[in-house]
C-alpha cells in the first residue's frame, strides 16, 4: 500500500511537475433523457463509444487536464444528438472519431469564473475525425459573453474551436464529405468574436 501521501497529489512538486495521471475510460455508456451527463472535475477520464441523447446536457464536465500520456482524447467513438455539450475551461480537450447529430450545441467554457471554478478559461478544443449532421438553425457553438469581474478583459469568452492538424489535411485532399464539415471547407478554426485582433493577423 502507499504511505507516500504526496503520490495521491496530481503534480509531484519534487521532481519538477511530473503528472501523476492515470488514463481511464468510460465506455460503451448510453445516456438518455437525463439533466447531467458527466461530473465537475475529472482528468485523465475518457468516454469512449458513449452515445448520450435527448439529455439537456449532453455533457456536463467543468474542469479537466491534458493526459498524462500525451495522446488520449477525451471523447472518442462517441454519438450525441438533441442536447447542449456543456465542455471544460482549461486544458486541450480532444474530441476523435464522434458524429454529431441533430439539435447539437456546443458551449465552451461553461464554468468560467462561476463560484471558485475556472481556471484559465482559455481551452482548446481540438476536433479530430468528426461528422457534424447537425440540421439545427441557428448557432452551433456558444462562446460565453458575460462579464463578472470588474474589468474588460473578462476570459469568460475564451476558447478555440479548431480541426485537428490530420483532418485539415484530409478536407485539403478532398476526402471529407462537405456535408458532415462543423466548418466551412475554408475554415478550420473559431474564436469568440470578442477576440477581433486575431483578423489583424498575416495570413
Amino acid at each position: 500500500y502507499n504511505i507516500d501521501k504526496s503520490m495521491c497529489n496530481g503534480f509531484d512538486t519534487i521532481s519538477g511537475g511530473v503528472d501523476h495521471g492515470l488514463p481511464a475510460a468510460i465506455v460503451n455508456n448510453f445516456d438518455y433523457g437525463n439533466a447531467f451527463v458527466g461530473h465537475y472535475n475529472a482528468g485523465d477520464i475518457q468516454y469512449a463509444n458513449h452515445a448520450s441523447i435527448e439529455n439537456n446536457n449532453l455533457i456536463y464536465w467543468k474542469e479537466t487536464k491534458n493526459f498524462a500520456n500525451g495522446c488520449s482524447a477525451h471523447i472518442t467513438g462517441g454519438y450525441y444528438a438533441k442536447g447542449n455539450m456543456a465542455l471544460p475551461d482549461q486544458g486541450t480537450f480532444i474530441i476523435e472519431n464522434t458524429t454529431f447529430g441533430n439539435g447539437v450545441m456546443l458551449e465552451a467554457n461553461h464554468h468560467c469564473n462561476v463560484g471558485i471554478t475556472g481556471v484559465l478559461c482559455m481551452p482548446q478544443y481540438v476536433l479530430h475525425n468528426i461528422k457534424w449532421n447537425n440540421q439545427k438553425s441557428g448557432n452551433w457553438i456558444w462562446f460565453q459573453y458575460h462579464n463578472t469581474q470588474g474589468h474588460n478583459a473578462n476570459q469568460n469568452h475564451g476558447g478555440i474551436f479548431t480541426l485537428s492538424p490530420a483532418s485539415i489535411s484530409a478536407i485539403e485532399a478532398g476526402q471529407v464529405n462537405e456535408n458532415e464539415m462543423i466548418f466551412p471547407s475554408e475554415y478550420v478554426s473559431l474564436v469568440s468574436s470578442k477576440f477581433v485582433y486575431l483578423l489583424s493577423l498575416p495570413n
